[in-house]
């Protein structure tokens, strides 16, 4: 009998397991014998639970053995001669056949194979355990499969399939139970399976209740069973005990006595687990009655939640009277808010009229991503007041916390997006959440209202409050709904914004060297490179060539995961105030060193880091030295040895350069240091950096075994070796504004202009008071030495959506700007030329005097203040006399 006549006595096989029950559990030596020769087989007993426990530790392959009642000692041994390797599923049965029944996890179907002995092969009679319990059903089964043309060597797979045939023939040998696509097919309609989840859930509870009382009702009936036992045997006991103590024979009496004891003892014993079973059957039908209230009471919240619930109808939707939230931000507080919104209706006017079919590309939806208060919800707006004005027909949801759309519980994140559109175009509007949350909209009548209406364009604010990848189970339901809906079809098209996400390490390494490149080379990488959306913080890009605005270096250094360097970037313009410093020359050098030795990490080492030739550096730290160890650069060295004693560096992020900064503290000989190490305990490489605002040189040499960069301001047009000092590198301007890169070297110090507009400063020292501004109208551009940086810098063409805070420093800028024109001019009417004295002290100091808005009093000729001044009410014309004029002429300072 071959595998295919067998598998089809699968029926009459359960039909034996479930009458009778009379399956044992092969325990001992047979199942070990049986595991040991094949993992795959198991033993279990007839109430499943020893089933259960063991296919959960043998894996979803294994194996039940039914073993029949009678002649249990040969049936082992018989299965123990029988484990063969090179048949790896074996079991006991009767004596010709031997038959194992497995239970597949996978398909929850009964399988099993049937094997006899050597001699049977031809023998057609009916086996023995089956024959009792549906062999006509067998027999009718295997008619079937032949009126089917599947032979006696079908294989399994057409065997499975005739089975599995949905027809009247085949609906009495069904055995499998309900799948979940059979679930999903006879899923109900939405308004009768939305609500009633909780009665469902109740339900199941009160199942399971139940099953845990039949459960607890049979183990008191087995517990009393064990007492009725355990009497027998004392019983039994007893009577051997009293033949032997009547025979006087006193060595089995006294056994027998010994014996009546441990049957005592197993009488206590089950009375204790009988109590234990009674108390099991009190909880367990008290929690069957209170899950059967539960079950009341979820049908009645059910009903009344059917009752509610208001389901939509195309007669309920009017596109016309979908509307937008409020504004709660004013437009003027953003800035270049107009180019992101023609930007997001150009895309729209693009792709509304293109369709997704066999020959053309899917058609892309517009996304804005920005993090938390970035303006987004803003933006959406006005691009939906723009489509409205533009006869368009907008859709306008959202899902922020401020709006009346939220995931119910229980409910599907597509029935969630069904139920915000179909508010959205609902004619009278839900007044609050309640209400809104008993809106319910069937997808058919969504697409039906929707196929007649043309340039439907739908908005979604914030789409990541709803939708998550990693947590919510309809993403991909979603996602296939608002392609159909919204993108395919022609006269669709969806805009939706989502916060940024995280984009992974990788992602933002690739940022930074992309971003260091362009800073320091100037040449502008492709447009798909990522660093192109940064594009507005930096001058002319579409030129070719990129200079990033030092306003915003510090922001994208912060953005890249560079604090320490932001943070020197930002103190340029406090440092710029000190006059005569050189501080500002400092930091600017020192934010070059920096991106420099970040640039390493890229496999782009600079000639003037002078570091070593060896693997790439993959660790790059920033640090501030405190004051009391930065007097010399052995004092610094000593201090960075004492830190990496305490915080250990990972070899992992060996070779390291670590960057150290006195904090433009009044150290010996240098500035800054960078330290190289290769690998832990190997010598530090040690290289200091002095930066000089003019001519100056070194008045120290460097220490032995260290290496000095002189960064000087006015440096010669050619290198040169120093003469005097030892342990020097004299670099020349060129080689110092090759090393500041293009997005620094405008601010490197010459005799026209100096680092951070220290120049404008400077002259602005040595004239007269009239020169401070009280008034837009006559501020000069130079004449604050907080904007000498700033008005190096061009304002960028949009910035509103990377860095919003800055619409009062853009418009600065701007004003800045035309100030500086108007005061250059009012230079050269003065003085004849930009920057000069007036050759005669007396008349054109006071004609300038006369447009001045200012009233002077006389200064003292012993003192070196400045005159005081007051401001005038009204403004003195050509034919008064102007003030001060009675006074002798001043000398030219």
């Amino acid at each position: 009998m071959n595998f295919f006549h067998l598998l089809v006595e699968l029926v009459a096989f359960r039909r034996f397991c479930d009458r009778k029950r009379e399956m044992l559990l092969a325990g001992g030596f047979m199942a070990q014998n049986l595991l040991a020769r094949n993992g795959e087989v198991l033993c279990a007993s007839s109430n499943g639970k020893a089933l259960q426990s063991l296919l959960a530790t043998c894996g979803r392959n294994s194996f039940a053995v039914a073993v029949r009642p009678d002649s249990v000692a040969d049936k082992f041994r018989l299965a123990k001669q029988s484990c063969d390797p090179a048949r790896p599923r074996c079991a006991v049965g009767s004596k010709r056949n031997w038959f194992a029944g497995a239970f597949c996890q996978n398909h929850q179907r009964f399988l099993g194979h049937l094997w006899q002995e050597p001699g049977d092969e031809q023998d057609e009679q009916e086996p023995e355990p089956f024959e009792n319990y549906g062999g006509k059903r067998v027999r009718d089964l295997r008619a079937l499969c032949q009126k089917r043309g599947l032979s006696s060597k079908g294989n399994k797979a057409q065997l499975i399939a005739a089975l599995e045939a949905d027809d009247e023939e085949t609906q009495p040998f069904k055995v499998a139970l309900a799948t979940k696509g059979d679930a999903e097919t006879n899923k109900k309609p939405e308004a009768e399976a939305e609500a009633p989840s909780d009665q469902a859930k109740a339900a199941s509870t009160q199942d399971t209740y139940q099953q845990l009382f039949e459960l607890a009702v049979r183990g008191l009936a087995g517990a009393q069973a064990e007492v009725d036992s355990a009497r027998a045997q004392v019983n039994f006991a007893v009577k051997h005990w009293r033949s032997a103590t009547d025979n006087q024979n006193w060595a089995a009496a006294s056994t027998w006595e010994q014996k009546v004891k441990e049957a005592e003892q197993k009488v206590k014993k089950a009375k204790e687990e009988v109590q234990e079973a009674q108390q099991k059957v009190r909880e367990a039908e008290q929690k069957v009655e209170k899950a059967k209230e539960e079950v009341e009471k979820a049908k009645q919240e059910v009903k009344e939640a059917v009752q509610k619930v208001k389901e939509v109808t195309a007669e309920d939707f009017d596109i016309a009277a979908c509307t937008r939230p409020q504004f709660m931000v004013k437009p003027s507080n953003f800035v270049q808010l107009v180019p992101c919104m023609n930007a997001c209706i150009e895309a729209v006017e693009a792709n509304l009229p293109q369709q997704t079919d066999a020959t053309n590309v899917r058609v892309p939806p517009t996304v804005l991503s920005r993090c938390m208060r970035g303006g987004k919800t803003t933006v959406l707006m006005h691009v939906f007041d723009e489509l409205k004005a533009a006869s368009k027909n907008p859709i306008f949801i959202s899902f922020n916390g401020d709006s009346l759309i939220s995931q119910l519980q229980n409910e599907s994140v597509l029935d969630t997006m069904r139920r915000a559109i179909a508010i959205a175009l609902l004619k009278k509007k839900p007044q609050d959440r309640d209400e809104a949350k008993r809106v319910l909209c069937r997808q058919d009548v969504l697409k039906e209202y929707l196929e007649s209406k043309k340039d439907v364009v739908l908005i979604i604010d914030e789409l990541h409050v709803l939708l998550k990848p990693s947590e919510s189970p309809g993403y991909d339901e979603v996602g296939a709904f608002l392609r159909e809906q919204f993108l395919d079809p022609e006269g669709r098209y969806l805009i939706f914004s989502t916060h940024a996400i995280d984009c992974g390490q990788a992602a933002v390494e690739a940022l930074t060297k992309s971003f260091l490149s362009e800073f320091f080379t100037g040449v502008r990488g492709p447009d798909t490179d990522p660093i192109r959306a940064f594009d507005s913080l930096t001058e002319s890009p579409a030129s070719g060539q990129i200079r990033w605005i030092l306003a915003y270096v510090g922001k994208m250094c912060l953005y890249l995961g560079l604090p320490k360097i932001a943070g020197w970037v930002e103190e340029i313009p406090r440092l710029s105030e000190k006059v005569e410093s050189g501080q500002d020359w400092e930091a600017i050098v020192l934010v070059a060193l920096s991106l420099r030795c970040v640039q390493v990490k890229y496999g782009s080492a600079h000639d003037l880091l002078y570091l070593p030739e060896t693997e790439p550096v993959k660790g790059v730290f920033f640090y501030n030295v405190p004051q009391e160890h930065c007097k010399t650069p052995h004092d610094m060295v000593k201090w960075w040895k004492q830190w990496t004693k305490q915080w250990t560096i990972s070899p992992a992020l060996f070779p390291y350069i670590a960057v150290l900064s006195p904090n433009y503290a009044k150290t010996a000989i240098c500035d800054a240091m960078w330290i190289y190490q290769q690998h832990p305990g190997s010598e530090l490489v040690v290289r200091g950096l002095q930066s000089k605002l003019g001519k100056d040189l070194p008045a120290s040499d460097m220490p032995d075994g260290m290496l000095g960069l002189l960064m000087r301001g006015n440096a010669p047009a050619q290198s040169t070796q120093p003469r005097q000092r030892t342990g020097w590198e004299y670099r020349s301007a060129d080689a110092i504004r090759e090393f500041l890169g293009a997005s620094l070297s405008a601010l490197y110090p010459s005799v026209e202009g100096t680092a951070a507009g220290q120049r404008p400063v400077r002259l602005l020292i040595n004239r007269p008071a009239f020169f401070v501004p009280t008034t837009e109208a006559d501020m000069p551009a130079r004449g604050c030495s907080s904007a000498a940086l700033l008005m190096l810098i061009r304002p960028p063409a949009a910035v509103w959506l990377i860095y919003p805070a800055y619409p009062i420093y853009l418009i600065y800028l701007a004003v800045g700007k035309k100030l500086q024109v108007a005061y250059v001019a009012w230079e050269i009417a003065a003085f004849g030329r930009v920057g000069g004295e007036a050759e005669e002290s007396g008349a054109p100091i006071f004609a300038t005097y006369a447009t001045c808005p200012f009233r002077f009093l006389p200064r003292d000729p012993q003192s070196t203040r400045y005159p005081r001044f007051s401001f005038n009410k009204v403004r003195p014309t050509a034919s008064s006399p102007a003030p001060g004029a009675d006074r002798p002429p001043r000398k030219t300072e």
